[in-house]
């Protein structure tokens, strides 16, 4: 019996789907492709294609769970199956534009939803190692499809040594390579790539890199300024109105990332965590904030950060390290309180610089995201800070790394003696976020949150309570009050935004730009 692969080798013709969801996470590219010969003689005929976009709570929840948001195991196996069955419904839909039945089709490949990506080295357990996470079965699509189905694209690449993206140059070699002239092809997706095809190239002259940020920068800016009415520039309709600002095109055009050589790759999970925390702190008060950042996306920031004060710091491959504590200590000098964590990244030199501050900064101090992870399998040396006002804010997934426990321990009904028990020992306060948040006090006392709602379940919002008790600190308010306010504060935005837009689609900017002042005007006018 003829093995289907074989089967498929000899036909003359092939008709396949290729399946793309971005960084953008906006929804499910589509195409129908003919294709005929094999190797550099492969001929392509695109037949159909189709965008169908993620309704508004799938594209909330990519986004949350690629921004680092907390999430158990069972969110993962959710998403990837619920991604698995909208690529089949796209593939419907292709397959009803081009006239064909779905039996026709011979051959699928799907690159997945891209949620985390690391393609620089890093240690990990004790391990040295690259490495990359896409999500969306491809098990669903050969089920529905009935042929074979190809995935893990990225991840292969990773394993053998590459960065994972681009992973269109071989195809864009086939489609348009030219003897008589140098092509160069360039992508803005959420991410964009370049592909340069030298004149008269073989597949060994081809080379592309990631170019840096391009729509998830874009797309962020007009939900910013529509508030949230429009997720992207239809048609670049916006931009077309505007004009080319010179002077911030050649400021921009100093980000250390451009100057870097290829090949490189970027994404998401570079950009985020650090503004909104920064933001937070502007819009509940604060007079001054000063936001440090890895030079490599200091510009990015600036951008953004129209509030804030972003200032470059050192960093090895994205993350901050130790040769930032001179500079950080200079800046702290001017300043209240450090709020420590958002976006930080982990390293071995990261771990050492927030141990170093541990032991250094005098003034008060809020410790989250990677900020807690540096403590792992070390919280003694939150010990060196009894007398100082130390504030952490993990979630149960980070309280359980810090604590060496398992979820099911922490989700247990000792939950909140596990917590009163760390707060004591370290002579720190706890916030314990999650439904219900515990603020465990450093003598004992324990007090429980009764607002918020699912719209807090996104990523980035534990980044916005970051900034928040920061700035009540920094304002004057003592360590027990402002952790208390802060997250009771933080809760009500959550319920004043989910009733104006739903918990489905408040996001983490609208709880800053909007749900913090409702909640701050509600305090103040009670």
């Amino acid at each position: 019996m003829e093995h289907p692969l074989q089967r498929l080798w000899n036909k003359p013709e092939r008709l396949v789907i290729g399946f793309m969801s971005g960084t953008s996470a906006d929804g499910v590219d589509a195409a129908l492709v003919r294709i005929s010969g094999y190797g550099v003689e492969t001929r392509l005929t695109q037949l159909a294609f189709c965008f169908t976009p993620f309704d508004e709570a799938t594209r909330a929840e990519v986004l949350r769970l690629a921004g680092g948001g907390s999430a158990a195991a069972a969110d993962f196996c959710r998403i990837n199956f619920h991604l698995g069955q909208l690529y089949c419904e796209a593939g419907d839909a292709l397959c009803r534009q081009a006239g064909i039945e779905r039996a026709q089709v011979d051959l699928i490949g799907c690159h997945g939803q891209t949620l985390w990506h690391i393609p620089q080295e890093e240690i990990y357990l004790g391990r040295s190692q690259h490495s990359t996470f896409q999500l969306g079965e491809s098990a669903m699509l050969a089920e529905y499809f009935g042929c074979p189905t190809v995935g893990d694209f990225r991840v292969r690449d990773v394993a053998a040594g590459g960065l994972g993206a681009p992973l269109v140059p071989y195809t864009e070699f086939l489609l348009y390579r030219s003897r008589e002239e140098c092509v160069a092809l360039q992508n803005i997706g959420g991410i964009g790539n370049v592909t340069v095809l030298p004149r008269d190239c073989r597949l060994e002259d081809v080379f592309a890199f990631d170019t840096g940020p391009g729509n998830m920068l874009m797309d962020a800016l007009v939900e910013r300024l529509t508030n949230g009415r429009q997720h992207y520039d239809a048609g670049g309709k916006m931009a077309a109105q505007g004009r080319v600002d010179a002077g911030l095109l050649a400021f921009l055009m100093q980000d250390p990332y451009l100057q870097r050589k290829p090949p490189k790759t970027t994404g998401r999970e570079a950009y985020g965590a650090p503004y909104l925390a920064a933001s937070a702190a502007v819009h509940s008060g604060c007079g001054l904030v000063y936001l440090g950042v890895p030079e490599s996306i200091w510009t990015v920031e600036a951008q953004k950060c129209v509030s804030a004060m972003p200032f470059p710091l050192p960093e090895t491959d994205g993350r901050l390290c130790l040769a930032a504590l001179d500079k950080m200590q200079d800046k702290l000098k001017g300043c209240d309180v450090l709020a420590l964590g958002p976006g930080l990244g982990r390293g071995k030199e990261t771990e050492q610089l927030v141990h170093a501050l541990l032991w250094q900064v005098k003034e008060p101090l809020v410790l989250d995201a990677d900020g807690l992870n540096a403590l792992q399998g070390c919280t003694e040396k939150l010990d060196v800070r009894r007398g100082r006002v130390t504030i952490l804010t993990p979630h149960d997934g980070e309280f359980a790394r810090l604590t060496d426990r398992t979820l099911r321990e922490i989700a247990s009904s000792e939950r909140a003696e596990l917590a009163s028990r760390f707060a004591c020992e370290h002579g720190c306060i706890l916030v314990l976020k999650g439904h219900r948040t515990r603020i465990a006090l450093p003598d004992g006392r324990m007090l429980v949150n009764t607002s918020g709602c699912s719209a807090l379940s996104k990523g980035g919002s534990g980044d916005v309570l970051t900034g928040l008790i920061a700035s009540l600190l920094c304002q004057g308010m003592g360590a027990a009050e402002a952790a208390v306010l802060g997250v009771w504060l933080h809760g009500r935005a959550g319920e004043l935004l989910a009733q104006e837009m739903t918990a489905y689609c408040a996001s983490p900017r609208e709880l800053v730009t909007r749900g913090l002042g409702l909640a701050f005007r509600e305090l103040l006018e009670a």
